[in-house]
């Protein structure tokens, strides 16, 4: 199956023509996802022992950050930073006003394939409805990354605005336990989105859907990233 994209408008540039693509995913998959492709791929593992392996990497990567240690494996590097302002050469680190976030990017494993004729393909152009470009987490500063349970989410894109008088309508976190609608909402504008991160939702990962009315029919845009609340 193709990567299928589709061009929408580049607010970031003067130029009224330009667009940007933005690829549209075909699913989204877990680790049990992964593990099971694996075991399909004739390895001689079944797909519990895969997912306990790859569940073993993902702690044995975590032991070693908080060691310091960074890691560098052929898909992926990962390594850590420091978020928070430090007032002079004299400040230390203070868990109240810094923390210590998780740094990811693509190893040179991962690059190679991806340049190596995958196959694109443009998709039919989409029906008005929200579009989400970003998600920052206030409280951390992280953008498509975290949730803070109770913070400040702030949503960037277009089409964006929505009743919130109408509960069909809003921005909602939809993880594996189902969906929960933020109540609270500070900004309700077409290219951005103020809310409340709900204080009640379990830790996991989560899809931030917006949904709004277009006429008589509701539409919904989700976000491309997959948001962690630990």
């Amino acid at each position: 199956m193709p990567i299928r994209y589709t061009l929408h408008d580049n607010r970031l540039t003067p130029d009224p023509n330009d667009r940007y693509a933005r690829v549209r995913p075909a699913r989204t998959v877990g680790l049990p996802d992964v593990a099971r492709r694996i075991a399909d791929s004739g390895s001689t593992l079944t797909r519990v022992d895969v997912e306990s392996v790859l569940s073993s990497l993902q702690d044995a990567i975590a032991a070693l950050l908080t060691e310091g240690a960074n890691v560098n494996l052929p898909f992926a590097n990962f390594g850590t930073r420091i978020q928070g302002t430090f007032a002079d050469d004299e400040d230390q680190f203070d868990g109240s006003r810094h923390a210590v976030l998780p740094r990811v990017s693509a190893g040179a494993e991962l690059r190679r394939a991806l340049r190596a004729g995958v196959p694109v393909e443009k998709a039919a152009s989409e029906r008005p409805a929200p579009s989400l470009l970003h998600f920052t987490d206030v409280n951390t500063g992280e953008r498509d990354g975290t949730l803070t349970p109770g913070g400040i989410g702030a949503i960037t894109g277009s089409r964006l605005a929505f009743d919130a008088d109408d509960r069909a309508q809003g921005v909602f976190f939809v993880g594996d336990g189902g969906e929960t609608r933020a109540e609270v909402v500070a900004q309700n504008t077409p290219s951005k989105l103020m809310v409340q991160i709900p204080a009640g939702l379990a830790a996991g990962d989560y899809q931030i859907e917006v949904r709004s009315a277009f006429g008589e029919e509701l539409r919904s845009g989700r976000l491309d990233a997959t948001l962690t609340l630990t």
